[in-house]
């Protein structure tokens, strides 16, 4: 920020307000719940996993929430690849990659996972998108979408995308 933006900030409040934790900044972030299993968490046929999740694998009912065995993860919809999860054992907000993330260069913003998911299900809806071969499928259409995007707003979507995502990383 400017330098005259923080002047006025004091000039108007008398002080500056600094978050006191860098976790705060996933209190602004969305929760999802979702079961963790042997394979991870799924969210939108996105697995994701982490030996972070270990310990939770067997998950009590009750352990999080009463009714059942699911868990509060985070979700930046700027950034898909990965979500966070509060593990109670470190006391920390910890990262859990998507199983593709290493394998795609796409940006992971929501619009463009949305995208991608769309295309394949207009191929053959339930049918085409399964557990064994979503992770294969979404790549493609992520490689497909972001080099050579057929229509101008997918290439504008892509852009800005990039650019969220790139700031995205900075603040985590």
């Amino acid at each position: 920020c400017p330098l005259e933006f923080w002047d006025s900030m004091v000039e108007l409040t008398g002080r500056i307000d600094v978050p006191q934790s860098p976790s705060l900044i996933y209190q602004f972030l969305p929760i999802r719940w979702g079961t963790i299993g042997h394979a991870g968490v799924e969210f939108k046929d996105l697995v994701y996993d982490s030996v972070v999740l270990d310990p939770y694998r067997s998950a009590l009912c009750g352990r999080f929430r009463a009714r059942d065995n699911a868990a509060p993860f985070f979700v930046d919809p700027q950034d898909l690849s990965r979500i966070w999860f509060f593990d109670r054992e470190s006391g920390r907000v910890e990262p859990i990659e998507w199983r593709g993330a290493d394998r795609t260069r796409a940006p992971m913003a929501e619009a463009i996972v949305n995208t991608a998911r769309k295309r394949i299900l207009d191929r053959g809806g339930n049918r085409v998108i399964d557990r064994n071969s979503a992770t294969r499928q979404i790549l493609d259409e992520l490689t497909q979408i972001t080099e050579a995007p057929d229509r101008p707003t997918l290439r504008k979507m892509l852009i800005a995308a990039r650019t969220r995502v790139e700031q995205d990383r900075i603040d985590h």
